[in-house]
């Protein structure tokens, strides 16, 4: 029996009406519930009838950590259980967690940085971009080299438009993150661009040769080789604007932008990165600017599975201007957009896929080149390494045009459009 002095005491007895029916399930399948009444009153106390020893709180949260160590172990009547997380903040938790754990996750490095939408053909084009806006107070300086080859032909009554040249580019970028209510992130590009006839040219005309000596001239449906020297010429209505062909360093357009996060998580979440950005690109006289423009896009960053992510980018760009140095006139607005993959081989090193796809900037004109939409395929590696005790991610990368449908006319076959046939670069990004 149950002294009276201890129904009182801090660690009294527990009762029949105390325990939870989960607890009492609990107990009872264990063989560990035995009841028993009090000397007076008529409350049912209970004890463990496997050692015939009263059972306190203490002890049945002893007994419960033992049998079920899943079992909250909150008070006997304590509030109602929380409500059940949703599958976001448990994802967040997650993340969370392992980050605190010190684990290592692999955190995606970005789109590759092939993307030079717009030159020399295509007039305004904003570029895509990534979804990760930079920490306040955090800047990243990204240094891309890249060789473009042009190397077409286009006889049409409407115009005719002549390529053959390399374009070197040296793009910068630096941004920085802001300390605002929503993540902010500014940055500031320019490029310089060297033009000559370059090593790509020369091996495409001779491979093209060789496949045409191999299989016959019809192997090769245009005349591209036919075009000597660095030239790029653009006859429109009896006029040809030379587009200054001489090889040399010039400088490109300023790109101003802006880009807030409208959602961050944490590396490895399957919750989606999400960035909006608005642009501004400043005029550079010369035949590398595309004129004053604006443009807004939306960015996307989705963990699929494992270290497979998927980036995306919509884009529409708005020319300030209503046409260009030709006097061919721009379209309201033009859209793009980016799709691809990037997948972590390890924590530090990773392989990636990108389609891009952009609309024409002109109204129609007859000259194919000005008129086709555009489109290319960018297979690359980028691998993260440490310098100084701060991330520097290289990017290797290499793009083909995937505008294959070559359309004849009378005088021959062309290429339908006025974008590089094939590019290659390096990136670098320092983060500090």
């Amino acid at each position: 029996m149950v002294p009276a002095d201890r129904l009182h005491a801090a660690d009294s007895v527990l009762t029949l009406s105390q325990l939870s029916g989960e607890d009492r399930g609990l107990l009872q399948s264990a063989g560990m519930l035995g009841v028993r009444s009090p000397d007076r009153g008529d409350q049912s106390f209970v004890y463990n009838s496997k050692t015939g020893e009263d059972l306190t709180a203490q002890e049945l949260e002893r007994i419960k950590k033992k049998l079920s160590p899943a079992v909250s172990l909150g008070p006997v009547q304590g509030p109602p259980a929380p409500p059940r997380e949703s599958k976001e903040t448990n994802e967040l938790n997650s993340a969370l967690e392992r980050g605190a754990r010190g684990e290592n996750i692999f955190e995606p490095m970005g789109p590759l940085s092939s993307d030079y939408s717009g030159y020399p053909l295509k007039g305004p084009a904003l570029p895509g971009a990534g979804a990760t806006v930079l920490r306040p107070g955090k800047t990243q300086v990204e240094v891309d080299l890249s060789a473009h080859n042009f190397l077409t032909r286009t006889v049409d009554p409407n115009g005719r438009v002549t390529q053959k040249f390399e374009d070197h580019r040296l793009q910068l970028k630096v941004g920085r993150g802001l300390n605002t209510s929503i993540p902010l992130e500014v940055d500031a590009t320019f490029r310089i661009h060297d033009r000559n006839e370059g090593f790509f040219n020369g091996f495409i005309v001779e491979a093209e040769k060789m496949l045409a000596r191999g299989f016959g001239p019809d192997m090769i449906n245009h005349d591209r080789g036919a075009v000597h020297g660095t030239i790029n010429d653009v006859t429109i209505g009896g006029k040809t604007f030379h587009d200054n062909a001489t090889s040399g360093l010039r400088l490109g357009d300023f790109l101003l932008a802006a880009k807030a996060a409208l959602s961050s998580p944490p590396p490895g979440s399957y919750i989606p990165t999400l960035a909006a950005r608005a642009a501004l690109n400043v005029a550079v006289p010369g035949p590398f600017s595309s004129g004053y423009w604006t443009g807004f896009g939306l960015s996307m960053q989705q963990r699929l599975f494992g270290n497979l992510y998927a980036h995306g980018d919509a884009r529409v760009t708005v020319p300030l201007e209503s046409h260009d140095s030709r006097g061919l006139p721009y379209a309201p607005a033009n859209v793009g957009a980016s799709i691809g993959l990037e997948y972590g081989i390890t924590n530090n090193t990773s392989i990636g896929a990108q389609f891009n796809w952009q609309q024409s900037a002109y109204e129609k004109t007859g000259i194919p080149p000005f008129d086709d939409a555009y489109a290319d395929v960018t297979f690359g590696v980028s691998h993260k390494l440490s310098v100084f005790a701060h991330d520097v991610v290289v990017q290797l990368w290499g793009k083909e045009d995937v505008n294959l449908n070559a359309r004849q006319n009378g005088s021959g076959a062309m290429r339908p459009h006025g974008d590089s046939d094939f590019a290659a670069g390096i990136g670098f990004k320092f983060a500090f």
